[in-house]
This record gives C-alpha cells, structure tokens and sequence, in this order.
C-alpha cells in the first residue's frame, strides 16, 4: 500500500509539472507595436509562440512555433533554450547561405520578468554576428 501511494504521488508530480504556461508581452523587433509570446511546457521541454510572424506574414500563416528543448530551472528562475546550425552552402560566387543560432528564454518565477536572447551568426568570413534582446513581464498560466 506504501509502494503504491509512493507511486501515485510521483505521477501526480509529473502530471503537475507539465502544462503551465508563460503568456508575456514585449516589443516586437520589427515594428513600434506590442508582441505577446507564449511559452507552454510539456514532455519536450518548452514550446515557444511568437505572434509577431503572424503581423509579418498575414494571420493565415499562423503562430510560429519553436522547441526549446534544453530547460533548467530552479524555485526562482526558468531557462530555456534552442540550438541549431544549417550547413553553409554557396548559392553564387558572391553569396552563401548557412547559420549558428542560440535562442534563449530566461524567466524570474517570482517577479515573471522575462528576457529572449536571440544570436546568430553568417557562413561568411565578413559576417556580422547578430544579436537581438527583448524582455517585459509574463503571467503564469497554470
């Protein structure tokens, strides 16, 4: 009978860890106007929504998702992050394409002041690396 109220304790846990989620307002990079992001736990690690594709693209389009898969966390910080390279391929003698990118959320649980880091950086010898930040505050969805 112990084991087996060990056991649902544990699961109750898991079940309660999964599912919250983070909606936060921000500027968006590309226009004067306020951006909502929203970042939802589940078995994978974070799932992150950017509205601001949706005002680029047209609403059809819909919100463009991204996996953070690397979570660390604490009782007072939540980070998140996402990692990817694309091989640089030479398109033209004068142009290649190709990239390193690290995308990053850092969330303080107390205040849900939040910050998004995103850098990147080009195949070319020239390339300037790019980096782009952007913060506000959250509400925790749970």
């Amino acid at each position: 009978m112990k084991k087996l109220l060990i056991l649902l304790f544990s699961i109750l846990i898991s079940f309660n860890s999964y599912g919250e989620s983070y909606v936060c307002a921000t500027s968006c990079m590309r226009s004067n106007e306020v951006c909502q992001m929203s970042y939802t736990r589940d078995s994978k690690g974070f799932i992150g929504g950017d509205m601001e594709y949706m005002m680029d693209f047209g609403e059809d389009v819909g919100i463009v998702e991204t996996l953070y898969p690397y979570v660390l966390e604490n009782e007072d910080f939540l980070t998140f992050t996402e990692n990817a390279v694309a091989p640089i391929v030479e398109i033209t003698l004068a142009h290649s394409d190709g990239y390193a990118q690290v995308n990053s959320v850092l969330i303080n649980k107390k205040t849900l002041v939040f910050t998004h880091i995103w850098s990147a950086l080009g195949p070319l010898k020239d390339s300037t690396p790019i980096h782009e930040n952007r913060g506000g505050n959250c509400i925790l969805i749970e």
